[in-house]
C-alpha cells in the first residue's frame, strides 16, 4: 500500500513540476510575444523558398544570389498579380458604387423584416436605423468623444498598423538571413547532436 502511495505522490509531483515548467515557458513566451509573428512568417517564407534556393545552389548558383533571385521573383510575381487584378478590382468597385443604392435599399428592407421577425427570439436583430445609429459615421457611439479620446483612438489604430508593417518588414529580412545560413545552421545542429550523443 505504501508503495502505491509513494508512486502516486511521485506522479503527482511530476505533474506539478511539468505544469510549473509549462507555466514558466508560457509566461516567458508571453513576455516576448512581439517576436513571434515575424518569426512565424519568416519560417513560412523559408519553408516555401528553401527548396527553390537549394535546387539553384545545386546548379552552381551561390546561395546568397539564389536567395536574392528568389526574392526578386516573388516581388515580380506579386507585382504582376497586382497589375492584373487592379483593373478588375477597379471595375468591380465602380460597379458596386453604381449599384450600392439599390443594394442598400434591399439590405435595409431585409434587415428590417428580420428585426421584426426576431421580436420573439432570445436575441433581437437590430433594425437598419438602429444599426446606422450605432455604427454610422458621426452618429455612433464615438460621436460624443472628446478630442483627446479621438487622438487616442487614432494613435491606437496607428500603433496597430505600425506593428503589422514591422512584421511584414522584419519577416522577409529574417527569412533572407535564415535562407542564406540554413546549411551552416544544419551543420551546427548535427554537430551538436553528435557531440551530445557521444558524451
Amino acid at each position: 500500500m505504501s508503495d502505491r502511495i509513494r508512486h502516486a505522490g511521485s506522479v503527482a509531483w511530476a505533474v506539478v513540476g511539468l505544469a510549473a515548467v509549462l507555466g514558466l515557458v508560457g509566461l516567458a513566451a508571453w513576455f516576448v510575444r512581439v517576436i513571434w509573428p515575424p518569426l512565424i512568417l519568416a519560417g513560412a517564407i523559408v519553408f516555401i523558398l528553401n527548396p527553390v534556393v537549394t535546387r539553384a545552389q545545386h546548379h552552381g548558383i551561390p546561395r546568397v544570389l539564389a536567395t536574392a533571385l528568389s526574392y526578386l521573383c516573388v516581388v515580380l510575381l506579386l507585382g504582376g498579380s497586382v497589375l492584373l487584378v487592379y483593373p478588375l478590382a477597379r471595375d468591380q468597385a465602380k460597379q458596386l458604387g453604381d449599384d450600392w443604392p439599390d443594394i442598400r435599399h434591399d439590405l435595409q428592407h431585409r434587415l428590417d423584416d428580420l428585426a421584426e421577425d426576431s421580436d420573439s427570439w432570445p436575441i433581437r436583430v437590430p433594425t437598419w436605423k438602429e444599426f446606422e445609429d450605432e455604427f454610422g459615421s458621426g452618429k455612433g457611439k464615438h460621436a460624443n468623444d472628446t478630442i483627446a479620446q479621438r487622438v487616442d483612438r487614432v494613435r491606437d489604430i496607428g500603433a496597430r498598423i505600425f506593428h503589422v508593417a514591422i512584421v511584414f518588414i522584419l519577416a522577409p529580412i529574417i527569412a533572407f538571413y535564415l535562407l542564406v545560413d540554413l546549411p551552416r545552421l544544419r551543420r551546427i545542429r548535427e554537430s551538436s547532436f553528435s557531440r551530445f550523443s557521444f558524451s
